[in-house]
């Protein structure tokens, strides 16, 4: 049985997105998610719509803006937050 949510981690926040919620929202990528966290984390994280958000797997794996959320319901996801080069 696939799982049926994607756990995305920022420092001690664990936040868990269903598989149904995803689909219900046409979210069906790496960019997509971002947005969603972002939505998240807006009241935690001060000015997020100014900030780069990144997702890693396991310790170097960064993942890319178009990559498939669908396999991506396995394991956590690790969330770092940046400033926009200007």
């Amino acid at each position: 049985m696939p799982a049926d949510n994607i756990h995305v981690r920022y420092n001690e926040q664990t936040i868990t997105f269903r598989r149904t919620w995803l689909d219900d929202e046409g979210i069906s990528n790496v960019d997509d998610l971002i947005e969603a966290i972002k939505f998240k984390l807006k009241k935690v994280i001060e000015n997020i719509s100014d900030k780069i958000i990144t997702l890693r797997r396991g310790e170097n794996e960064v993942l890319n803006s178009e990559t498939s959320i669908s396999g991506l319901y396995t394991e956590a996801l690790r969330v770092e937050v940046g400033k926009h080069n200007i």
